[in-house]
C-alpha cells in the first residue's frame, strides 16, 4: 500500500502544482487536505496492521507458555510418594531433575512478560487483553514453582518417613528374635542356672 502511495505522490504533487499555478487557493487547500488524510490513512493502516500482527505474535507465544505450564503441573499433580525407600529415592532424583529443568525453562515466561511488556509500553490497543494475560500466565508459573517446592518437601517427607518405618521393621525383627531366644525353655534353664550359680 506504501508503494502505491509513494507511486502515487508525482500526482500528488503535479495537481498541488496545477492548484498552486491556477490560483485558486481552495482547490490548492483541497488537494493538501487529501494528500495529508491520505498519509494519515496510511499511518493508521499501518499501526492498525502492525498491532494485530504484535497481538498474534503475543497469543502464539502465550499459547505456547500456557502448553508448556499445563505439561509441567501435570508432571506435579502426580501424588505418588512411593511405597518404600526405594522408590521414595527414585522420585526424588526424577524431582530433582525436574525443578532443575523448570528453573532453567522459565525464561520461556520471562520472554513472554517482556514482550508483552514492550507491547504495553508502545501503547498497543489491546493493551487490556495483553496485561490481563500476561499476569495470568506470571501468576500460573509462580504457582508452579511453589507446587514444585511443595513436592519437594513432601518427597523429603516422605523419605524420613519410609527410614522410619524401616528401622522400625529392623528393630520389630530384633525384639522378635530376642524374644524367641527368651521364651526358649533351654536359654530359660540355663539362664536360671547361670542366676543360682551366683
Amino acid at each position: 500500500m506504501q508503494a502505491e502511495i509513494d507511486g502515487r505522490q508525482k500526482t500528488i504533487a503535479s495537481l498541488l502544482k496545477e492548484a498552486e499555478s491556477s490560483n485558486q487557493p481552495e482547490k490548492k487547500k483541497r488537494v493538501a487536505n487529501l494528500a495529508t488524510s491520505l498519509d494519515q490513512a496510511w499511518h493508521q493502516r499501518k499501526q492498525y496492521l502492525t498491532q494485530a500482527h504484535e497481538l498474534q505474535l503475543f497469543k502464539e507465544q502465550a499459547q505456547q507458555t500456557e502448553d508448556w505450564l499445563a505439561s509441567k503441573e501435570a508432571f506435579l499433580n502426580n501424588d505418588d510418594l512411593g511405597e518404600n525407600l526405594d522408590a521414595v529415592e527414585t522420585l526424588i532424583r526424577k524431582h530433582a531433575e525436574f525443578a532443575k529443568l523448570l528453573e532453567s525453562q522459565l525464561g520461556h515466561v520471562d520472554e513472554m512478560q517482556q514482550f508483552a511488556g514492550g507491547l504495553l509500553q508502545r501503547g498497543h490497543g489491546d493493551a487490556p487483553y495483553i496485561e490481563c494475560r500476561a499476569r495470568l500466565l506470571q501468576d500460573r508459573a509462580h504457582r508452579l514453582k511453589e507446587q514444585c517446592a511443595s513436592r519437594g518437601n513432601k518427597l523429603s517427607q516422605a523419605r524420613q518417613l519410609q527410614q522410619f518405618l524401616l528401622n522400625l521393621a529392623h528393630e520389630r525383627e530384633w525384639i522378635e528374635l530376642k524374644m524367641q531366644i527368651a521364651n526358649d525353655q533351654s536359654y530359660r534353664s540355663v539362664l536360671e542356672q547361670t542366676i543360682q550359680g551366683l
